[in-house]
């Protein structure tokens, strides 16, 4: 899928798509949105762009390896804030 959105932007021959991945992976695990990616440089801008058809094509009930790891995380924090009250 990052080959076709890399193609629609017109950028396929400039990244490879494993690089791309492992920036749309980093800023997940970071916890960064597509819309809170800094477009500057541009690449990240470029890069901004395919990560936001990436996670609009999840929408669709997908998910990845990264989203899973989230949602654990996000889920034993809301356990640990619970227990709390």
């Amino acid at each position: 899928m990052i080959k076709i959105f890399l193609r629609k932007i017109d950028r396929h021959e400039a990244y490879s798509p494993e690089a791309v991945v492992r920036v749309i992976s980093h800023w997940k695990n970071s916890m960064i949105r597509p819309q809170d990616v800094m477009p500057e440089p541009q690449e990240l801008g470029e890069l901004e762009k395919v990560y936001r058809l990436y996670e609009e094509w999840k929408e669709e009930n997908y998910y990845d390896f990264d989203d899973l790891i989230n949602e654990t995380y996000q889920c034993i924090r809301i356990s640990f804030l619970l227990q709390d009250l």
